[in-house]
């Protein structure tokens, strides 16, 4: 009886992989979502909001997905493209004031052009970009995934060799941050952090929920604070 219910157990972690790209979607899907209040404690949010129509969306602009074809009306390129032809009226000259001045330039100019850490855009690239969030009205919304993880449980044993349910237990975890701010004076205007859990479930019923779009036993609560 012992040797029929001996039950060996592992632990193991999981990686999860959550791109900040997901909470930017998400804030356009849901951008016509009630605002967070201020609150002393972790607090449960009301039903997720559907997607919304019409000028809705059109109240958030995605910074990054300004493109190259969209240069020729920014005045942060302008300028930049009016230094380089001020380094190419000063390649012939041969005063020592005018060779010093162009070494300094052709080093901004490098490193506006040098890309940034892990393939992110130039410091030109950025200055572009943001540039069209300009605006008295404009605020900035930042959101970043802080930390994101989880566990698999697994037990070996005759009884779940029957099939007895509990072989193989997930159980996950997501804290997100998000900072609005004014970017002319850059005031906060509000901040906080988003956590979601999934208590230990069974991987089946986990499966169920990603396969059958059915409810996933996920519990999800914020903490936010509006200046």
């Amino acid at each position: 009886m012992i040797a029929a219910t001996a039950v060996d157990t592992s632990i193991s972690p999981i990686t999860l992989s959550v791109a900040d790209r997901m909470l930017i979607d998400a804030v356009l899907i849901n951008g016509n979502a009630t605002p967070l209040i201020p609150e002393s404690g972790w607090s449960k949010p009301a039903a997720f909001v559907a997607a919304p129509t019409g000028t809705a969306v059109a109240a958030f602009a995605a910074p990054a997905d300004v493109t190259m074809a969209k240069l020729s009306g920014s005045e942060v390129y302008r300028q930049y493209k009016a230094l380089l032809a001020l380094e190419t009226s000063f390649r012939s000259c041969d005063t020592t004031e005018a060779k010093t001045a162009l070494t300094t330039a052709d080093a901004l100019v490098t490193s506006l052009n040098a890309p940034g850490d892990k393939g992110a855009p130039s410091a030109l690239i950025n200055a572009v970009q943001l540039e069209t969030v300009r605006g008295a009205s404009t605020l900035v919304l930042r959101v970043a995934v802080e930390q994101a993880g989880g566990t698999l449980l697994t037990r070996t044993g005759v009884i779940y060799t029957l099939g007895f349910p509990g072989a193989a237990v997930i159980s996950s975890g997501l804290l997100t941050s998000f900072r609005l701010s004014d970017p002319t004076t850059g005031k906060v205007v509000a901040l906080g952090l988003v956590r979601c859990f999934l208590p230990p479930s069974r991987l089946s019923k986990v499966r169920d929920a990603v396969d059958n779009a059915a409810s996933a036993p996920m519990s999800c609560s914020y903490q936010a604070r509006v200046a």
